[in-house]
């Protein structure tokens, strides 16, 4: 009904109330038609005059619950929708209050507690596909994905081709690891709903998943052509630009957004890290400062500069900048790397170690942690030591370059060269134009000085 046929429903209904005053009925029409007017203010008063009179009526208590959950008053809606529960015997209306309590339990995010009145509806009602995707959803957000997955598959058989139940079935997908399965999914959203934003955005994190980022790409610029100003949007799309090697790209977008929202610490943030991955350290240490300076008392903007003055060799700068985030976050393992690195190079090896295992007491498979205390050891003649943190760090990354480089330097060093070799040979087969602290052991060996 159009917003002018309840006006004029409302003048009818008041005029039957005013010949028939005590007929409860026509005050709640006349709620009903407030209510649907967004008079919601008045709707409340009206419905709470008719409970007073008639406290068991139960199809007023609904009503009442659905006003108030428009008007923010979620928990008062909840309150309201479970008296109708023990005033309305009847099992057509305490479908409509299950329906309602689960939507609103869901809507204060007490997915646990809504789930029991939607099972309850979908025992009563196999078939309503509403409340079997209302089910599924209180189910995903709960993790409970295989359960998920089973309702919103049956809210698909019973109602099919609607968007909202398919792009659910690849978020589920999605959510357990098959993204294949999701992409047909969002796929058969988009074709019914196209201008989606948000179908189009998990389409592309699917994609991404996959390793085809040029569907990922494709699909995150037209979700920001749909949504121009969603900034979760436009930084997948940096990341997918810098993760298929499209650097010049990435900068251009992380631009894009800050040209948008100059101090928009997580573009300003992505921008420096995309300079860090191309070696321009003095402009990323620049936006990393300037991050640290809208947010001080971050320990990771800290954190982000230490790691840029780490980076360019002012060892000193960063140990400070690294203690003063350990101040703000005595918990960031990160902060303790980048003190354990600057203090590595500076000669202070034992402190270099503290910093480290500090690091894996809070990340305990922290790869660059076993790596760099691995170094540290190396340098306090602990080979020993050494190769145990070594070895650990191939067990967790089989390819980590830095962990087979020092591992064969300390093999070296305990005198086991046939070890040494093996870790060179890796080394090269991993990157043949790589030249770490093994090559220039061997190199020092073939060329002694004379």
């Amino acid at each position: 009904m159009e917003s002018g046929r309840f006006d004029l429903a409302l003048i009818n209904f008041r005029k039957a109330s005013a010949l028939e005053p005590d007929k409860l009925l026509t005050s709640v029409q006349i709620a009903w038609c407030l209510h649907k007017l967004k008079d919601y203010g008045a709707a409340i008063d009206v419905y709470e005059i008719v409970l007073q009179q008639r406290p068991d009526y139960g199809v007023a208590h609904a009503y009442l619950a659905l006003a108030l959950a428009e008007v923010g008053r979620q928990q008062e809606a909840v309150e309201e929708i479970r008296r109708g529960f023990r005033t309305q015997p009847r099992m057509e209306h305490r479908g409509f209050f299950e329906f309602r309590l689960g939507q609103l339990l869901s809507g204060l995010n007490r997915y646990e507690e809504a789930v029991e009145p939607l099972q309850d509806l979908v025992r009563a009602r196999p078939n309503d596909a509403s409340a079997r995707y209302s089910l599924g959803y209180a189910y995903g957000q709960l993790q409970r994905y295989d359960d998920a997955l089973k309702e919103f598959q049956e809210s698909d058989r019973l109602h099919p081709n609607w968007p909202g139940t398919l792009y659910s079935l690849g978020v589920s997908f999605a959510a357990i690891g098959q993204f294949d399965k999701a992409v047909v999914q969002y796929l058969q959203a988009i074709q019914l709903d196209p201008m989606d934003a948000d179908t189009h955005f998990n389409l592309g994190v699917a994609y991404g998943q996959l390793g085809q980022h040029d569907d990922e790409i494709a699909e995150y610029k037209k979700a920001a052509a749909i949504s121009p100003d969603d900034f979760t949007i436009l930084i997948n799309l940096a990341l997918a630009y810098s993760q298929s090697g499209r650097h010049e790209a990435a900068i251009a977008a992380w631009n894009n957004m800050i040209e948008s929202k100059p101090e928009d610490i997580a573009a300003l943030t992505g921008l420096s890290l995309e300079y860090e991955r191309l070696g321009r350290y003095h402009e990323g240490l620049e936006l990393a400062e300037k991050v640290a300076r809208i947010n001080p008392n971050s320990a990771i903007s800290q954190g982000n500069v230490a790691s840029f003055q780490n980076r360019l060799g002012n060892y000193n700068d960063a140990l400070k900048i690294a203690r003063y985030a350990i101040e703000l976050d005595p918990n960031f393992p990160d902060a303790h790397g980048h003190a354990g690195f600057a203090l590595n190079e500076l000669g202070d090896h034992n402190a270099a170690v503290a910093e480290h295992l500090c690091v894996l007491k809070l990340r305990p498979d922290s790869v660059h942690a076993f790596v760099n205390l691995g170094c540290s050891y190396l340098e306090l003649g602990r080979n020993l030591d050494a190769v145990e943190s070594l070895r650990r760090a191939i067990e967790l990354k089989p390819d980590c370059i830095e962990a087979h480089d020092n591992l064969g330097a300390a093999l070296l060093k305990n005198g086991d060269r046939s070890g040494a070799l093996e870790q060179l040979r890796i080394v090269k087969q991993l990157n043949s134009n790589f030249e770490g602290e093994l090559s220039k052991q061997f190199a020092a060996e073939a060329n002694p000085p004379r």
